[in-house]
């Protein structure tokens, strides 16, 4: 997610303030909509692809994967995925062996 006002990459912190923090400008929190969505940054996107092709998962639709990470973030009360949805709900989505879904969720490094 970029600042609206001067295009600066907002890390995590910025968001949870409510700031840019490099021109202040006010910054909407991505939240469940009126129709109860959850946000899904693009960095969670390519983190769900690189850790499917690290855990040799080519059949997979990474959209799947993406799916279940948002209603965990649901269940858990929260309006974005975290990395850690992902890694909750991977051992019950992606069918292969579990020793090599082990190493790629630890391998694969976390936005």
């Amino acid at each position: 997610m970029n600042c609206p006002n001067c295009g600066a990459a907002l890390a995590r912190d910025s968001i949870d303030a409510g700031a840019c923090r490099f021109c202040s400008t006010a910054i909407e929190r991505p939240g469940p909509k009126r129709d109860g969505s959850v946000y899904v940054d693009e960095r969670i996107v390519e983190y769900v692809t690189t850790l499917l092709a690290a855990a040799r998962a080519t059949t997979i639709d990474p959209d799947l994967l993406i799916r279940a990470s948002k209603e965990e973030a649901a269940r858990n009360k929260r309006s974005y995925v975290i990395p850690s949805d992902v890694k909750t709900v991977a051992p019950d989505v992606v069918r292969v062996d579990p020793a090599v879904l082990r190493r790629a969720l630890d391998d694969t490094e976390v936005p």
